[in-house]
């Protein structure tokens, strides 16, 4: 879990996870936040938590991709044997959880597909345009590239995630597109929820910057 500046929604959405790990009787797991260097009270939040199962990595900012990718490198140096990535902002909703879990019998890559979403009509075009933007350059089409909603057999992580180029953004975007390349993606249909607290950091000009130096570098 990717964390930046989420003093308002870091508690609230990790006690929401550990309930619903509670509830299905799953007890053999650990949250690991990234946090990227925030500068507000994420911390403290966190501290309120006080369960076994929450570790804090704090490094200098580098971007939610960054976070991500050391999140990643991290579980899998701890030898788990299923990753799941979840953003701290709110909009991942744990109810689906159990059907993730569920396809793990069968799957290697179980990726969240987020057919509604609430946060903004720009958002929706950014992600269909960068799933265009990939099978128009790589021929390989990604329904939700770039969804913070992923569950991944470690053993596939682990072949994928070093290949990833440090020129690129959007580093979840090249990471689906070489698991892709390795194995089909299993896709649980989901609504993406309105951020708790706070306005979302992109708009046009930064969402566009991010496509170009996408198409560029993958």
């Amino acid at each position: 879990m990717p964390m930046y500046n989420e003093k308002k929604n870091i508690f609230e959405e990790l006690y929401k996870w550990i309930k619903t790990f509670n509830l299905i009787g799953f007890k053999n797991y650990k949250f690991i936040i990234i946090n990227d260097g925030s500068k507000d009270k994420s911390l403290m939040e966190i501290k309120r938590i006080k369960h076994r199962s929450v570790s804090v990595y704090s490094f200098k900012n580098s971007g939610h991709g960054t976070a991500c990718i050391r999140g990643y490198k991290l579980a899998i140096k701890k030898k788990f044997s299923w990753i799941l990535q979840i953003d701290s902002d709110g909009q991942c909703d744990s109810k689906y959880l159990k059907k993730f879990l569920k396809l793990t019998k069968q799957n290697d890559c179980i990726f969240g597909n987020r057919v509604h979403r609430n946060d903004g009509t720009l958002r929706f075009l950014f992600s269909k345009i960068l799933s265009l933007a990939i099978f128009f350059k790589k021929g390989i089409y990604i329904k939700d590239s770039n969804v913070p909603y992923r569950l991944i057999k470690s053993d596939l992580l682990k072949l994928c995630v070093n290949k990833i180029s440090n020129k690129i953004i959007l580093k979840n975007v090249q990471l689906s597109y070489l698991i892709r390349l390795r194995t089909r993606i299993t896709y649980v249909p989901i609504t993406f929820l309105k951020r708790t607290y706070g306005p979302s950091k992109y708009n046009y000009r930064s969402l566009l910057k991010l496509l170009v130096n996408l198409i560029i570098h993958i």
